[in-house]
């Protein structure tokens, strides 16, 4: 990549900025939609994939947080054209009674940080991802063209298809490099934390437990966490330890932020907060 395709460094200060844009379009209690701390990293410049998911007992709830959502979603399109944001209604065959929105945004200053981060694709493929990458591509795109650059990479080739899916999905939402190898590595079961799994086929290959990343403010609103597993002899790998420090400063300086507060004395934006978690 170019100096000129790198994004500025990751803060909360580009969160605010971007949360004045959209509240000079709409009402204030709109944000509450957009304070998640997932996205939160993501309007940050930290990583290119943010979302949020919503549910109503009844029908007319989910219409009106569709409705929402669309309105965030003109909003920010006439903000920047490198951010792309859409929003869907959905149903849970699980949860019968309860009615699904949810929003993915894919911002390409993100993007482009977590390229320079990762070693798992090659330069020249960092390289055509930023360039196909547009502000009306999609989540799934993205995922899609990252497989693709790993499928050429012979580092890979022993990694099985799904496991390569594995490994973009981990890219495209940030996680260290460390961490993405290490849970596909150990085939995490999420059902049983605690079990020590045998390789198949192996019989002197043991799983290692992994371990829940300690990001500092993850939980701060119901929502997706931006929270990743990875080995326990990692627990004290300096690279997950600075990635963990640099996550849980950003959600810390926003949540602790002169804005935020100001956010949190609004009645009317606690009162869709509690709404809408």
């Amino acid at each position: 990549m170019t100096n000129s395709d790198k994004a500025n460094v990751p803060n909360h200060n580009e969160v605010i900025n971007i949360l004045k844009e959209v509240e000079e379009k709409l009402p204030r209690e709109m944000l509450a939609y957009l304070v998640l701390p997932n996205v939160i990293l993501t309007l940050s410049g930290e990583r290119p994939i943010g979302d949020g998911v919503f549910w109503s007992p009844d029908e007319e709830g989910a219409n009106i947080i569709l409705e929402d959502l669309k309105k965030i979603e003109d909003s920010l399109s006439s903000y920047s054209n490198e951010l792309h944001f859409s929003c869907s209604r959905f149903n849970n065959p699980n949860i019968p009674n309860e009615f699904g929105v949810e929003y993915t945004i894919l911002y390409q200053p993100g993007l482009v940080n977590t390229l320079e981060r990762t070693g798992l694709l090659q330069e020249s493929s960092k390289a055509y991802i930023i360039d196909r990458i547009g502000n009306n591509s999609s989540e799934e795109e993205l995922h899609q063209l990252i497989v693709t650059e790993l499928e050429k990479d012979d580092r890979w080739d022993r990694v099985a298809l799904g496991d390569r899916g594995a490994m973009a999905q981990g890219i495209a939402l940030g996680y260290p490099d460390k961490a993405i190898l290490s849970a596909i590595a150990n085939k995490f079961n999420y059902s049983d934390r605690e079990r020590s799994f045998m390789l198949e086929g192996s019989a002197d290959h043991h799983y290692e437990e992994l371990v829940d990343a300690e990001i500092k403010f993850s939980s701060y609103l119901i929502c997706p966490e931006p929270r990743y597993s990875y080995a326990r002899s990692l627990i004290n790998d300096q690279e997950i330890k600075c990635h963990e420090k640099r996550w849980s400063d950003i959600l810390r300086d926003f949540y602790t932020s002169e804005y935020f507060t100001s956010l949190g004395h609004d009645i009317k934006f606690r009162a869709k907060i509690d709404q809408v978690s």
